[in-house]
Parts: C-alpha cells; structure tokens; sequence
C-alpha cells in the first residue's frame, strides 16, 4: 500500500486514482472511494472487515455477479 494521504492508503497498483482507500480509526477500518475524498465513508468492525476480504479473494464480489 502506498500513502494517499495522512491516516489513508490507497493499492500501490492504483495507477490512474480510481482506486478505494482505506485507513483506521479506533478499532474500524474506514473505506472511501479515493476519487471523492470528501464524500461516504463506510466504517466496518475487523470482523466484519476480514468477511468482506476474503468474499472478494474467494471471487463471490465480482461485476459478474
């Protein structure tokens, strides 16, 4: 992961910003779209967190879905 900003970080494979970033608060992590800085930021618990990864490893979080 490389800074995007203080507290954010964005995939080092995030070539043109289209990308997510992602930071800690507390005990949540926080999600945003990386384009719209200032826009939602969604807030999951680690456990909830390491759900989301590992449907997205497992290929269920696809646009083919």
């Amino acid at each position: 992961m490389v800074e995007a900003e203080p507290g954010w970080q964005r995939s080092s494979f995030c070539a043109d910003g289209n990308c997510v970033e992602v930071s800690q608060k507390g005990q949540f992590i926080l999600f945003r779209d990386g384009k719209d800085p200032d826009g939602t930021v969604l807030a999951f618990t680690p456990q909830v967190w390491k759900k989301f990864l590992d449907r997205i490893s497992a290929g269920h979080l696809t646009n083919d879905n």
